[in-house]
């Protein structure tokens, strides 16, 4: 927590009440989404995403809490207990004029606590679960319900240096295509061919 105030200052952006644009997002992202569809592809998992608007009383932005778990190769058998999510960030949006987000994504140091806010044990999620900033990058409005955007950060996972990351978003569906790669540029981790395709799963609305 303490790299909060320090980032702010470099990057010169100053707290505000929550923006038309970062309440826009809000609308369109929060939610349970799933690549089920997409997972009839042996190239990709069954993977379901969700992500809780979280910290509220905030004026820096908005505040996400995402988890993403894989539950299974593909759709045609459920497991019989939900899975441990392998992916759990936290990401701060803000609005930077005409339509761009400015996105800061942080780690989370306490995983289990932050899966009991998930899981509706705990009514808040504790700022003090968020630790070092991981990435940052951008997201820009091109349309109403529609969003691009794109970061380039370092990332040691499965011995990478680094990860790009893509994203659109559209009405009630998104795509994101995460890739890692080593130091030479040659790429080790996630689909080659295209990004995940997540669709709303219409029965949390």
């Amino acid at each position: 927590m303490r790299g909060w105030v320090l980032g702010f200052a470099l990057l010169g952006l100053p707290a505000t009440a929550q923006t038309a644009t970062e309440a826009a997002y809000l609308e369109e992202a929060i939610g349970l989404w799933s690549s089920a569809e997409q997972s009839a592809d042996p190239a990709y998992d069954w993977v379901q995403s969700q992500k809780w608007h979280i910290l509220q009383d905030k004026t820096d932005g908005v505040w996400v809490y995402q988890e993403n778990a894989i539950w299974g190769p593909d759709a045609q058998t459920v497991p019989e207990e939900a899975p441990q999510p392998y992916f759990q960030i936290v990401t701060q949006f803000r609005d930077l004029g005409q339509g761009l987000l400015h996105t800061t994504t942080y780690r989370v140091t306490d995983r289990a606590g932050a899966l009991s806010f998930s899981r509706g044990e705990v009514d808040a999620f504790d700022p003090d679960w968020i630790g070092e900033v991981a990435c940052m990058g951008h997201l820009q409005r091109i349309g109403e319900g529609f969003w691009n955007g794109q970061a380039k950060c370092p990332n040691g996972y499965k011995g990478g240096a680094r990860v790009e990351s893509y994203s659109v978003r559209a009405p009630n569906h998104h795509v994101n295509w995460d890739r890692g790669f080593n130091a030479a540029g040659e790429h080790i981790w996630g689909p080659a061919d295209g990004g995940y395709i997540f669709k709303r799963r219409e029965d949390t609305q």
